[in-house]
C-alpha cells in the first residue's frame, strides 16, 4: 500500500484519483474519465473480478480458489449446477458463486453482498441471503447507495487485493490482463473495467481512502494469509 502523502490533494471520491491511475494522462479527456472511490465503483472492479475467479476455476494448472483455501459446496435446496465456494477467515465468511459474492462478518455486524443479475452491492444481514441469487429472496435486502462505504466492504476490497497478490505469485502461464481483454471484447460477459495494473492502483487508493476515513474499522490486505505453494499440474 502507498501512502497518501505520494498524492498531495487526494480526497475520496476526488477526480485528482487519475493522478494515480494515469499519472501522465495523455489527454484532459483521461482525467475525467478517472473512476471515484465510491461504492458504487467497487462494485464494477468486483463484478470484473468474478471473471478472474471464474477463469481461476478453470485454470489449466488446476482451481486455484482450492488452492488458496476456498471449500465447494452446493446448497441442496437450489436448482442452480454451478458449484459454490466459501472460505472461512476470522473476521467471517466470503462466499463466491457466478451469480454473486457476499462477505458475512463473524461478530454479527452487517456484511455486504454483490449480485450480478442486478449489477449492484446491498447490506447483508445475516441470514437474509444465501448465494446462488435467487430473485424471489431480493426483496429482503437494502441496496448500498453510491457513496455509502460499510466496513464489510471494505474488508471484502481488501481481500480481493489480497488474493489477487497471491494469484500473482502462483506462476500462472497466462496474465490476467489477457483474461481482461477477453472479458471486454464479450459485452455479455458483464461491465467493463480498468485494466488490471490501473485497478490495482484504484483499489489500493479507494483502501486507502478508506483507512484514512475509518482507521478503527478498518483491515489491512496483510490480515489475509494464502497457502503458500504453486498449484499442482493437471494431468493429461
Amino acid at each position: 500500500m502507498h501512502s497518501r502523502d505520494q498524492y498531495p490533494g487526494f480526497t475520496n471520491g476526488d477526480a485528482s484519483l487519475s493522478k494515480r491511475i494515469h499519472p501522465h494522462p495523455s489527454s484532459p479527456n483521461e482525467v475525467s474519465r478517472s473512476p471515484r472511490l465510491r461504492s458504487v465503483e467497487s462494485a464494477k472492479l468486483i463484478e470484473h473480478q468474478m471473471y478472474f475467479w471464474g477463469r481461476d476455476v478453470l485454470h489449466p494448472n488446476g482451481n486455484l480458489l482450492c488452492a488458496a483455501g476456498f471449500q465447494g459446496f452446493r446448497r441442496a435446496d437450489c436448482p442452480h449446477k454451478v458449484r459454490c465456494y466459501r472460505l472461512k477467515i476470522p473476521l467471517g465468511e466470503i462466499t463466491l458463486h457466478s451469480t454473486g459474492v457476499s462477505f458475512q462478518t463473524g461478530n454479527g455486524s452487517p456484511g455486504v453482498i454483490y449480485l450480478r443479475p442486478t449489477h449492484r452491492l446491498y447490506h447483508f444481514e445475516k441470514g437474509a441471503i444465501l448465494l446462488p441469487f435467487q430473485r424471489n429472496e431480493l426483496d429482503s435486502l437494502r441496496r448500498l447507495l453510491p457513496n455509502e462505504f460499510p466496513p464489510a466492504l471494505t474488508t471484502l476490497l481488501a481481500f480481493v487485493h489480497a488474493y489477487e497478490q497471491w494469484a500473482g505469485n502462483q506462476g500462472l502461464p497466462e496474465s490476467r490482463l489477457n483474461a481482461w481483454r477477453e472479458q471486454k471484447s464479450s459485452a455479455s460477459k458483464g461491465i467493463r473495467w480498468l485494466k488490471p495494473a490501473d485497478s490495482r492502483r484504484w483499489l489500493e487508493a479507494c483502501l486507502d481512502a478508506r483507512q484514512a476515513a475509518d482507521p478503527n474499522q478498518y483491515t489491512t490486505p496483510e490480515s489475509f494469509s494464502f497457502p503458500q505453494r504453486k498449484v499442482s499440474q493437471r494431468k493429461s
